[in-house]
């Protein structure tokens, strides 16, 4: 696609020529940098899209990253014995020792992965156990889910069947923690209403004045970021005749709703009713390729995945 220029935001650095003419590497801008891929870069979309407003009234309590919520019991019992920062060693072979626990209790491959075992893919539930710790102060709805997660009785050390013991706790103090838009997702996906993650957005789409407002517009940023990036959530397969008949569902909405922050790429959404190929699939492919991902900040898939699914039996 023509119009993709790539630069990097706040680069200091730049690329010299070494001895003999070749490229001083050292000079080489951070891969983890964030390189601006125009009027279409996702960062810009999600900003312009108010994400990450959306994300804080829709579930105020959940941080992307996480799937299995007895690790949060996890993050508080290690904080808990070696205080708020533990060594990346205490941590490893703490996550080990579970995994260990976890496969004999249950037949699963050495791969198969119920629960988080690096320190990069552990720190969303250190990070969210301390966010529904500082939301219990200040919001009263958060109080019930800390007071759950702070409960000395409640451990987990890699007992599988620890999951449904608790399954209706946990999922009545997270529900509890959520606000009015939230709560409205929440009854939507509960006992199996809706099949998955897509007919859920789906219903929100075609009947907006059943919910409320937010999570209307919620569902319409997440889809429209799906719909022209043709991305999807981990473990998700891409559809494309499902992604066009999402971008019809938009127009229709917009049509209704002509007020919405999704109505302005109504172009680039009519495109993407009309094309097999999404309008921006190169720039999430580049994206990828430089670490970036289009759905962050997005709570929908992690919320789907801590209510709906937080059974080892459906995860796995």
């Amino acid at each position: 696609m023509s119009g993709i220029r790539l630069s990097v935001r706040s680069l200091s650095t730049s690329l010299t020529l070494g001895p003999a003419g070749y490229l001083n590497l050292k000079d080489a801008p951070d891969k983890r940098q964030h390189f601006d891929f125009g009027d279409n870069d996702p960062a810009r979309l999600r900003d312009n899209l108010r994400i990450n407003d959306l994300a804080e009234e829709l579930f105020p309590c959940i941080l992307t990253g996480v799937r299995f919520w007895p690790f949060l019991l996890v993050a508080r019992d290690l904080e808990e014995r070696y205080g708020d920062k533990p060594s990346d060693i205490k941590v490893i072979s703490e996550l080990r020792r579970i995994a260990t626990t976890q496969r004999r209790n249950r037949e699963i491959g050495p791969r198969t992965r119920l629960g988080p075992r690096t320190i990069n893919s552990f720190r969303p539930y250190r990070g969210m156990l301390r966010l529904i710790l500082d939301q219990s102060k200040k919001a009263r709805q958060a109080k019930r889910l800390a007071k759950f997660l702070m409960n000395r009785h409640l451990h987990y050390r890699g007992d599988l069947r620890f999951f449904e013991k608790n399954e209706k706790k946990w999922k009545r103090v997270l529900k509890s923690s959520l606000g009015p838009p939230g709560k409205d997702f929440a009854k939507l996906i509960k006992n199996n209403k809706v099949s998955d993650l897509w007919d859920a957005i789906d219903e929100i789409l075609a009947k907006p004045g059943r919910f409320h407002i937010k999570l209307v517009e919620g569902a319409a940023a997440y889809a429209l970021l799906i719909c022209l990036y043709g991305v999807v959530e981990e473990g998700q397969v891409y559809h494309e005749e499902d992604s066009q008949k999402r971008a019809r569902l938009l127009l229709k909405l917009i049509h209704k709703r002509p007020n919405l922050p999704v109505a302005q790429y109504q172009l680039f959404i009519k495109q993407a009713a009309n094309s097999s190929k999404p309008p921006f699939a190169r720039i999430n492919q580049k994206a990828k390729e430089q670490g970036q991902r289009v759905l962050a900040g997005l709570r929908f898939g992690t919320f789907w995945n801590l209510y709906r699914r937080p059974s080892p039996s459906v995860l796995g």
